[in-house]
């Protein structure tokens, strides 16, 4: 678990094989997915995007936050409440965009622990996974780092991510259908 460079496709299988050993260990129900951002600022994209790909390309179900359905900060409170209420035993995995270092610029970051997001006011660390698409350097003017991001390089963190959901669903499925442990149903 770690940071992955998007143009290695090796690292797709190993992104899906550490996040489906996460939700196995995690006790197998099907992840909740908390997709954080703003549409309208290329460098907040990451989440809205990714939340996009999943449910409607991939028909994934449990996404919340989307290209026309924002989560932010005005939002993300109730939809986390929600998300705790409707899916209480499932595991939450956030999507969210992060400034890093200049040399982790392009990269995707998998944690086997949640993230406290930017946008979040009283410092409460979400979810149970999370993946940071490192859009930027951090600076004094996050906003500022946050418009100067390029739109491909954001599209291609989104496709590298939702490639390694995806392909982890696929070794969720055949670990079901290997071992009578796991009643659970993976639909997309």
């Amino acid at each position: 678990m770690g940071e992955y460079g998007i143009y290695y496709k090796e690292n797709i299988n190993m992104v899906a094989f550490e996040f489906a050993n996460l939700i196995v260990n995690k006790g197998g129900n099907e992840p909740v997915f908390l997709c954080l951002g703003n549409s309208n600022v290329v460098g907040d994209l990451f989440g809205p995007m990714c939340g996009e790909i999943l449910s409607k390309n991939f028909k994934i179900k449990n996404v919340y936050g989307n290209l026309s359905n924002n989560i932010t900060s005005k939002n993300l409170k109730q939809t986390f409440l929600e998300i705790k209420q409707k899916h209480p035993f499932n595991p939450l995995v956030v999507i969210d965009s992060a400034l890093s270092e200049i040399y982790e610029v392009g990269n995707v970051k998998f944690l086997p622990y949640g993230c406290l997001p930017a946008h979040e006011n009283n410092n409460t660390i979400m979810g149970d996974c999370c993946f940071l698409g490192n859009v930027n350097v951090l600076g004094i003017n996050g906003l500022m780092f946050l418009k100067t991001v390029k739109f491909e390089m954001v599209q291609k963190m989104c496709n590298f991510v939702c490639l390694a959901i995806k392909k982890s669903f696929e070794y969720l499925k055949n670990y079901q259908n290997s071992s009578n442990n796991l009643a659970i149903s993976f639909g997309y």
